[in-house]
């Protein structure tokens, strides 16, 4: 069975990789983006961990929530159509 320490040290090896992806996001493009998950997903996981749900809360734990929605998409805006397009490409967990 696993511990919550275990839960604990994974999750806290995800946040860095996590805080990477946010700024590949922004600041860097979809390929190095691409590479941060690759990354991340190469973390062993402990047992009965999915990646994919991981990565959704620490970012969510990023997140003010008193930010309006408005807000949080305004980054959505900025980057060409095509960049988003790829973007949605990264959304699939490899096998």
């Amino acid at each position: 069975m696993m511990t919550t320490a275990t839960r604990a040290h994974y999750m806290a090896t995800l946040a860095p990789i996590a805080k990477r992806f946010v700024d590949a996001i922004h600041n860097d493009g979809i390929d190095v983006a691409s590479e941060v998950l690759d990354t991340l997903y190469a973390v062993p996981r402990p047992p009965g961990v999915v990646a994919s749900r991981a990565l959704m809360t620490i970012l969510a734990a990023m997140v003010d929530p008193t930010r309006t929605h408005d807000d949080l998409l305004d980054w959505v805006r900025q980057p060409p159509a095509q960049q988003l397009a790829r973007l949605l490409e990264l959304r699939r967990e490899p096998a």
